[in-house]
């Protein structure tokens, strides 16, 4: 039907029905599509037709090579070892080629000539074909022989798929690669390809890119081959620091205040990566005799037993009441205070390495600079330093410290608020393994038992921005309310009431209240939760979930005192964040924070862990 009356609009127009298609409008297009086969939608289905005829380099060590050869010159016969551009030469004598579709086109080469993008595309389709990977800007980069990515390779490809790439810097950082290094052929973990789309938007530079993929590769092996001693800390590897990044974005993307350019992305992110690194190197042991209150205390202590035994062992060795009983006894009481001061002197290392891992990071980024670190500059370095080493800070140290962030070349401030934002972010349960800590769970301290359970009870978190606009109140007065909304999920609902001895929360307080999960639709769905607002100054909690007992004793929900001691940081920090915004921000805005804790059954809390939390609020 199409046909006939395509056939009766053409005879109304006094059209031959019988044309061939060189009338057609594009006939000359489709022709030229015909003949040459380089030209395609996303510029390399053609390219990976010509390499694959020729197939120039069919190991990776090969194309370095070639590449490595370029001279400081971009002529073409720096370009001899790809034949499929042969017709570029001019002492070529194979200018016109019968089969086309082997070389380039001539006319392709004014593109050739004034495209360093052109270029970067036929580097880019031929080192990953010679790699077995799918041609690409993408960075999605996988293997077709599903063998693993190796470091040189995802180095590469992260230059040659960048926009930003200059031919003459990429020359000569192939000549920095030794194909056979063994750091170079280590296999890269995915995590980091979630990571790379980051890097391109926000650092963008591409050798700035490779110094994170370096540092990448450098926590990733220490934590894997590293010091296990403390073991029974969360997660603080590779994965931390890509959830720290990721907690960046979306922290930016809600608090567009909190801006940073190009090189603060850079320079955070390598924060993000080393301020824990401390931790995955052995603790001195010999720093147990420097003088310290704890290990003054423990040894000590341990003096006293020593006294306590060589009086029991005088007693037992006594010639005229020897008693093999009584050395059995001895023996027995010998072993047990061996096993309590390992105990002490292991937790002792522990909660030394915890406390002070932000200074000795610090340490050990400058340290390392003229060797692990050397793709870093001092001036890098020591930045790095100081922001890794401010997650540790005071928060009136960070909060207070005067600055003009968006104005000066390095905006420290805002690095500072955020890696500390973005660590205390990093609650949810996939640092910790439920059947780890149920078979580790009695020789781990009480400290790293409750940290560890409360990563358990903990799905995720989301945040979120809302506005409220009062028509009525003046310009300067505020009109428009920013509200800020982070929300936990929790998976344990524990609202059992618990005798509380201590004073009110300070400057939070705690509300039982139905809100919803999402902005749209506004008649959702609502659902139970604790939402607490933050306050400032010397404010006490006198929220109606706590009820008074008699002069000093108050009872609250179990998961509401359990949710203000494990997240009472988390409360500070928000609390100066909402502080700065409003001092800091225009007339026209306020801002709020609400940190809201949805609850549900949908895992139930073995007994002995509610125990431990018990036990810890109770100490």
């Amino acid at each position: 039907m199409k046909s006939e009356s395509l056939k009766k609009k053409l005879t109304e127009y006094n059209c031959d029905k019988n044309r061939t298609k060189e009338f057609l409008y594009y006939n000359r297009l489709t022709k030229t599509l015909e003949n040459v086969s380089c030209i395609f939608p996303t510029g390399y289905e053609g390219l990976i037709k010509i390499v694959r005829r020729h197939r120039p380099f069919r190991v990776p060590s090969k194309f370095i090579e070639a590449v490595a050869s370029f001279g400081d010159s971009d002529s073409y016969s720096s370009w001899n070892r790809f034949p499929f551009l042969a017709t570029y030469n001019p002492d070529n004598h194979l200018k016109n080629s019968e089969d086309n579709k082997r070389y380039f086109p001539l006319w392709s080469k004014f593109i050739f000539d004034n495209s360093t993008d052109f270029k970067r595309r036929i580097l880019n389709t031929c080192f990953s074909l010679s790699c077995d990977i799918i041609p690409g800007d993408n960075l999605a980069i996988l293997k077709t022989d599903i063998k693993p990515v190796r470091y040189f390779e995802l180095r590469l490809l992260s230059m040659l798929r960048n926009r930003r790439f200059n031919l003459q810097d990429f020359c000569e950082f192939s000549r920095t690669f030794t194909t056979t290094d063994l750091n170079e052929n280590m296999e890269i973990d995915l995590g980091l390809l979630e990571a790379l789309g980051i890097f391109r938007q926000r650092v963008q530079d591409p050798h700035k890119i490779d110094s994170l993929i370096q540092t990448h590769r450098l926590v990733k092996s220490l934590w894997h081959n590293g010091s296990k001693i403390p073991n029974a800390y969360t997660l603080h590897n590779q994965e931390h620091a890509i959830n720290l990044i990721k907690n960046v974005i979306r922290l930016i993307n809600n608090i567009d205040f909190l801006n940073l350019k190009a090189n603060d992305f850079f320079l955070l992110f390598q924060a993000c990566y080393l301020h824990d690194i401390s931790m995955v190197i052995h603790p001195d042991v010999a720093s147990f005799n420097a003088s310290s209150h704890e290990a003054e205390c423990l040894i000590g202590k341990w003096l006293k037993y020593s006294v306590e035994i060589s009086r029991d062992l005088d007693k037992a060795f006594v010639e005229t009441k020897f008693s093999l009983d009584a050395i059995h006894k001895l023996r027995k009481k010998v072993g047990l205070y061996l096993i309590e001061s390992f105990q002490n002197v292991f937790d002792f290392f522990e909660n030394k390495v915890r406390s002070t891992h932000p200074n000795d990071s610090a340490q050990y980024i400058r340290q390392w600079q003229s060797k692990m670190l050397k793709f870093l500059t001092e001036t890098e370095a020591d930045t790095v330093a100081t922001v890794s080493h401010s997650h540790g800070w005071n928060t009136n140290d960070v909060y207070t410290l005067k600055s003009a962030a968006k104005d000066e070349l390095v905006s420290l401030k805002y690095m500072m608020i955020l890696i500390r934002l973005a660590d205390l972010l990093d609650l949810a349960n996939d640092r910790i393994d439920y059947y780890l800590l149920r078979e580790n769970r009695s020789q781990m301290g009480l400290v790293s038992r409750y940290h560890w359970i409360s990563h358990l009870i903990t799905d995720k978190y989301e945040l979120d921005v809302d506005y409220e606009v009062n028509e009525k109140v003046k310009l300067s007065k505020h009109p428009i309310k920013e509200i800020i909304h982070l929300d936990i999920y929790l998976n344990t609902e524990i609202l059992a009431r618990m005798k509380v001895h201590k004073n009110p929360c300070k400057n939070i307080c705690g509300n039982l209240i139905m809100r919803k999960t999402e902005r749209y639709p506004k008649n959702g769905e609502e659902y139970k939760c604790i939402e607490y607002t933050l306050q400032n100054g010397e404010y006490m909690c006198d929220s109606a979930l706590c009820s008074i007992e008699g002069k000093e004793e108050r009872t609250c929900p179990f998961l509401c005192i359990w949710m203000s001691e494990r997240y009472k940081w988390l409360f500070s920090e928000f609390g100066k964040l909402k502080s700065y915004l409003n001092a800091v921000n225009s007339p026209l805005i306020s801002s709020e924070i609400l940190v809201r804790f949805f609850y549900s059954n949908t895992s139930t809390l073995d007994q002995e862990f509610y125990d431990d939390i018990k036990t810890f609020i109770i100490k």
